[in-house]
C-alpha cells in the first residue's frame, strides 16, 4: 500500500498538470465547443487501451471551496483502487482523470467541455457545487455522458436532463429534516436562515414547505450573500420575531461566520443546521464554546455507528490520515455504483445511463441507493449533535421522497 503522504504527493502533483491543462482549455473555448459531437460509437468511448475512464470535475483543489477537493479526489480513488486490485471491471481497470473546477461555473464548464472532447469519458462524477453543476451538465446532455453529481440543489434533477444523476440528499431532503426535528422538539416558531446561493435557497424551501405542512410557523426568513462578513442586522430580526429555534442553511464559511455572531450578540435559541455544519473546518471556525449543542444533518456523518461506515472511515483515516467526512461519501460509493453497472451493461453510455435509472436497493457508506424517477439516489439523512467538542450520532431519519413542482 502507498503510504497517505506519497498518496497526497502525487494528488496535488497531477491536480496542477490539469490547472495547467485548463488554462488552456479556457483560452480554446470556441475550438473545444467546435469538436464536441466527435464521430464514434458508445462502445469506443472512455474504454480504450484496456482501461475505463472516468472523469471527475472537483469542487475544488484551489479556489473559495479547496478544503473539499481532496475528500472528493481520493474518495473517488480510493474507491478505484480497491476495484482494480480485485481485477477491474471485466478485466479492465478503471482510470479517473480529474479536473479542477476553481469553485467557478465557467470553470466547471470549461473542464466539462474539456473531458469530454480530450478523455471521451463513459461516465463523469461532479461537480459538487449546485452553480457548478448547473453550468456544466447541458454539456454532458448534449453528448449523453451520463453525469453523478454532490450537488443538492432539486434544480437539478428536475431539468428534464435523463443524463443526471445525484449521490448526495437533495437540500429539500435536508431543509425538511429539519424541519422534522423543531417539530420533534417541540417548537412552534422557527426562523430560517439562509445564504443566498443555489445551495441556501434550495435548503430553505425545503425546510420552508416543510414546516408550512407541519404546522409550524416561520416567524423570520433571514437570507445573507457569499463574502458577507457582518449578520447584525439579521441576528436582531431574529431576535425580535420571538423565533424558538433557527434552521440554519449556509454554506461553510458564512454559516460559521453567522452563528458565532449570534452567540456572540445573545441570539441563544438552538440551531439546527445543514449538512455544511458537518464539514472539518466549520466548528474551528466557531469554537466548541458556541457549537456546544448545535444539531446539523447530512447523508453522511463519520460518527454513524454502522459497521459499513465504520470500517471505511477506519480504511480512509488509514490511508489518507484524516477523517472523512460528506464530500468523500458520494465519490466513494459513486464509482463502486458505476463499476457495478458497467459489469453489468457494458461499455456503453447510453446502457449506463438507463443502468444508473434501475439501482435499487445498493448499500454504501451512505446508505441505501435507490434512484427514483428524477435521479436522486440517496433519500435519507443522520441526526447529529456537537458535545464535548466533537460530533455525536443521534439518528437516522426514515427516507424521504421527492415531489412534482
Amino acid at each position: 500500500m502507498k503510504s497517505k503522504w506519497m498518496r497526497k504527493i502525487v494528488a496535488y502533483v497531477l491536480a496542477g498538470v490539469m490547472c495547467i491543462g485548463l488554462t488552456a482549455c479556457g483560452n480554446q473555448e470556441d475550438s473545444a465547443s467546435a469538436t464536441n459531437g466527435k464521430s464514434g460509437t458508445s462502445e469506443e468511448k472512455g474504454g480504450s487501451d484496456g482501461v475505463i475512464k472516468i472523469g471527475q470535475i472537483v469542487t475544488s483543489l484551489t479556489g473559495d471551496a479547496a478544503m473539499y477537493g481532496d475528500y472528493q479526489v481520493n474518495a473517488a480513488q480510493m474507491a478505484a483502487d480497491e476495484i482494480n486490485a480485485k481485477g477491474g471491471i471485466n478485466g479492465k481497470k478503471i482510470e479517473i482523470v480529474y479536473l479542477d473546477d476553481q469553485s467557478k461555473p465557467q470553470v466547471a464548464l470549461q473542464c466539462m467541455q474539456k473531458l469530454l472532447d480530450e478523455e471521451e469519458p463513459l461516465v463523469v462524477l461532479g461537480p459538487d457545487w449546485s452553480g457548478n453543476t448547473m453550468a456544466a451538465m447541458e454539456a454532458a446532455k448534449k453528448e449523453g455522458v451520463p453525469q453523478v453529481c454532490s450537488s443538492k440543489s432539486r434544480e437539478i434533477t428536475h431539468s428534464d436532463n435523463p443524463y443526471i444523476f445525484r449521490t448526495v440528499a437533495t437540500s429539500h431532503f435536508v431543509g425538511e429534516t429539519l424541519a422534522n426535528i423543531a417539530k420533534e422538539k417541540g417548537y412552534q416558531k422557527v426562523a430560517i436562515w439562509y445564504t443566498n446561493s443555489e445551495y441556501g435557497v434550495g435548503g430553505s424551501e425545503g425546510a420552508k414547505r416543510a414546516c408550512e405542512n407541519m404546522g409550524l410557523e416561520v416567524v423570520a426568513h433571514e437570507t445573507h450573500n457569499v463574502g458577507d462578513n457582518d449578520f447584525t442586522a439579521q441576528i436582531m430580526n431574529v431576535k425580535n420575531s420571538g423565533a424558538e429555534c433557527i434552521i440554519n442553511y449556509s454554506i461553510q464559511v458564512e454559516g460559521a461566520k453567522s452563528l458565532k455572531q449570534m452567540r456572540e450578540q445573545g441570539l441563544d435559541i438552538p440551531i439546527l443546521g445543514g449538512d455544511a455544519f458537518i464539514t472539518p473546518d466549520f466548528a474551528k471556525l466557531v469554537g466548541d464554546e458556541y457549537m456546544e449543542g448545535v444539531i446539523a444533518t447530512s447523508a453522511f456523518v463519520a460518527c454513524d455507528p454502522e459497521q459499513v461506515v465504520v470500517d471505511w472511515v477506519k480504511s480512509y483515516e488509514e490511508l489518507y490520515g484524516v477523517t472523512p467526512d460528506d464530500h468523500a461519501a458520494p465519490y466513494y460509493d459513486a464509482v463502486n455504483i458505476i463499476a457495478k453497472v458497467i459489469e453489468e451493461v457494458g461499455e456503453d453510455r447510453e446502457a449506463i445511463s438507463e443502468g444508473l435509472k434501475d439501482v435499487s436497493g445498493y448499500v454504501g457508506v451512505q446508505g441505501d441507493y435507490t434512484t427514483d424517477e428524477w435521479g436522486n439516489m440517496i433519500h435519507g439523512c443522520k441526526v447529529v449533535e456537537y458535545k464535548s467538542g466533537e460530533w455525536t450520532y443521534v439518528k437516522t431519519m426514515p427516507q424521504m421522497e421527492d415531489y412534482e413542482d
